[in-house]
């Protein structure tokens, strides 16, 4: 519960909900017990769909009950190949060959999208002060600040100010803002459990 840190930085909310849980997932207050029963719920409905599509997908293949494997254990790719989790061991590129052989396609060309930058292009970029081009991601996070500076008066002071005294970390935490915002507004979010930042 965030209530703490918004007092101690003298933010107060006030909301208007429509339906009784409109305002469930608020992040300055504590479930209730009816809240509590159905997020519990929502949870294990979840689970058993994960688990249920495991044990239909891999069927004979896994060498344990799923129970065992499953509750949120994590492993490594050759623990997973050893409890029949996985087929095989590789990298995207062995996934797309395996793809196309299981398509029966032999003559395809991988593209990436957006095409990635060159890295000579980039630095002769940086070096002459030209400013790099936009890339999708950075023109939504442009559009999400600019939304969220017009709500949250905090979120408008304190971005442009860490923009201008740490210009490398401000895309970090702009980046976790937005993963923060789509997780109250989705019922899973999959993101990368770390930023890389590549200087």
């Amino acid at each position: 519960m965030t209530k703490g840190l918004w007092d101690w930085i003298g933010v107060s909310f006030y909301r208007d909900k429509i339906g009784e849980n409109a305002d469930m997932y608020r992040t300055d207050q504590k479930f209730d017990d009816r809240q509590r029963v159905l997020v519990k719920k929502m949870m294990q409905e979840i689970y058993g769909e994960f688990t249920d599509r495991v044990t239909k997908g891999r069927g004979k293949k896994l060498k344990k009950d799923i129970n065992e494997i499953a509750g949120g254990r994590v492993y490594t790719g050759r623990q997973a190949l050893e409890l029949g989790l996985v087929d095989k061991l590789g990298g995207l590129n062995d996934a797309i060959k395996f793809a196309a052989e299981k398509a029966d396609i032999t003559d395809y060309e991988i593209r990436l999208m957006p095409e990635p930058k060159n890295f000579i292009d980039m630095l002769v970029k940086s070096l002459s002060g030209e400013k790099p081009e936009k890339d999708e991601g950075e023109i939504s996070m442009s559009m999400q600040l600019r939304s969220w500076t017009t709500q949250v008066p905090m979120i408008r002071d304190l971005l442009p100010a860490l923009r201008q005294a740490d210009p490398d970390h401000f895309q970090t935490v702009l980046r976790s803002l937005m993963r923060i915002e789509l997780l109250g507004r989705e019922r899973a979010l999959l993101c990368l459990p770390a930023e890389i930042s590549i200087r």
